[in-house]
């Protein structure tokens, strides 16, 4: 290096920084288009998520009417109605349990899981139940005790759900 001319060393030393400058700059611009696409990705997973939320709540806000629906079907002795109501009722929630396991499935947290599990899913489950006893109140020609249950039981469970899915 030192029997070079002043010249080719200056020319040299431009080049190995042209050289580095271009790689940095390519490095950086792979990266940048890595981070869009990341960025993207986690759009789109924040976004469904939030789909799913919104779609249980707009769901449980369909299991309530759909249990009024049973009640007054079965006060106006429609009972095909009130059995296609109980129908649905059950695929409603069938479709609420698979959403929140869907939304327990994209989180680690395991409190989210605990909470998802405990306070929605098993409430779920229990409300189902309670849904069936009213329907075969309704059929039997139970119509008081169904009324009851409805009052009692039934909107007590929709509050306790409901206030969990805010929190």
């Amino acid at each position: 290096m030192a029997n070079l001319a002043m010249g080719k060393k200056i020319y040299m030393g431009f080049g190995f920084m042209l050289a580095i400058t271009l790689i940095i700059g390519g490095i950086a611009i792979r990266n940048v288009g890595n981070l869009g696409d990341k960025v993207k990705d986690l759009g789109n997973h924040s976004a469904h998520l939030v789909y799913l939320s919104g779609d249980i709540n707009n769901q449980s806000s369909d299991l309530l009417a759909t249990t009024r629906g049973i009640l007054l079907r079965g006060h106006m002795n429609d009972l095909a109605k009130a059995r296609t109501y109980n129908a649905h009722y059950g695929d409603t929630i069938e479709k609420i349990k698979r959403e929140t396991r869907e939304i327990i499935q994209s989180t680690s947290d395991p409190k989210v899981h605990e909470i998802a599990q405990t306070q929605l899913l098993d409430k779920y489950d229990a409300l189902l139940a309670t849904d069936t006893e009213e329907f075969n109140l309704v059929v039997d020609g139970n119509l008081g005790a169904a009324d009851a249950l409805y009052s009692g039981k039934l909107e007590v469970q929709f509050l306790g759900i409901c206030r969990q899915q805010s929190v």
